[in-house]
């Protein structure tokens, strides 16, 4: 098949809170790269891949990439305490 061929689609938008209550929404960032991980602060490969999320978003955020990181199943203070710790933007 030739990549001319190649079908894309939309990415389904939605919008969440950041952990200072503030709504961001996918469609926020049209135009832009955008990263978007989904994790847990309980999940061990989540853990080991935060750090290197970190440097890539250090390296390219100049170039306008954006770094999207969703939780959805734990409560505010626990991610909130996870990211500070870890110091992740």
């Amino acid at each position: 098949a030739s990549a001319n061929n190649t079908k894309t689609e939309k990415a389904l938008d939605f919008t969440l809170k950041d952990l200072d209550g503030n709504k961001v929404s996918l469609s926020d960032f049209k135009g832009k790269s955008v990263y978007l991980n989904f994790f847990a602060t309980w999940c061990p490969p989540c853990r080991l891949e935060m750090p290197d999320i970190e440097k890539i978003h250090q390296k390219y955020k100049d170039q306008g990439l954006v770094v999207l990181a969703v939780d959805l199943g734990e409560d505010r203070d626990t991610v909130k305490s996870y990211i500070e710790k870890g110091k992740y933007s």
